[in-house]
């Protein structure tokens, strides 16, 4: 009785001490956010949004890459036009990212939940929504910054597809995968692990769901495959 009292009470402490690090960490990334400025890339970053907010016109590629040609596909526009048309600052898209942030540690948390101890969930909180790394990231436009919530959805749902194969998970899994592609080239490190984990049969794919979300990603970078085939140039 006393050893379950025991446990109870660390409990409660571990989940006191983990609302408290996760509200004072939340109002320093709001606090970096509000006080971010642009330069450089940002502008380049930018600028898809704003076509998009003050022509109207959502651009099927994103920005230029440092080895040459243009993002392919339309994600990186509508992650930073549709923040602008709710607040006309280039700090509404710091905040979009913000949000992601918080989705993927709260995804990630939930993940751990069902897998380890509080006081492990408590170091998690301590390691990686506290570190100084991802604070620096969710402050600021650049597109590896929206990578945490697709990672974190990556994660989730391999997980979920772990005993057998799932709809929804594997569907979620794919068009993280495409949207990954859409933003950086660092996708191919979720690329890579998916196959590890197909290959290795880690995880059951639900191959009708994987053929769906491919044929969604497909036909979102059809605008794009036209224009890179009028348009060479424009390609990674």
């Amino acid at each position: 009785m006393e050893l379950r009292e025991k446990r109870h009470s660390s409990r409660q402490a571990d989940l006191l001490l983990r609302r408290g690090l996760f509200f004072f960490v939340l109002l320093m990334s709001v606090w970096m956010v509000f006080h971010s400025q642009v330069s450089g890339d940002q502008y380049r970053l930018l600028e898809p949004g704003w076509v998009l907010l003050s022509e109207g016109v959502l651009r099927p590629y994103g920005s230029p890459m440092s080895g040459g040609g243009m993002e392919p596909g339309a994600v990186t526009s509508l992650v930073v036009g549709l923040p602008l048309l709710v607040w006309h600052d280039y700090r509404a898209v710091s905040l979009l990212i913000l949000l992601t942030h918080l989705l993927a540690y709260f995804l990630l948390d939930r993940l751990l939940r069902e897998t380890v101890s509080s006081r492990e969930r408590l170091l998690f909180a301590l390691f990686y929504w506290a570190s100084a790394w991802r604070l620096y990231f969710s402050a600021f436009l650049w597109n590896p910054n929206y990578l945490f919530l697709l990672g974190a959805v990556h994660a989730w749902t391999a997980y979920q597809q772990r005993e057998r194969a799932r709809f929804l998970p594997t569907l979620l899994h794919v068009l993280a995968l495409g949207v990954a592609f859409q933003l950086h080239g660092s996708f191919l490190i979720l690329v890579i692990a998916s196959a590890f984990l197909v290959l290795r049969r880690y995880i059951k794919v639900h191959i009708p769901a994987a053929v769906l979300a491919g044929a969604v990603v497909l036909a979102s970078l059809i605008p794009w495959i036209r224009l890179v085939m009028a348009n060479p140039d424009l390609l990674p």
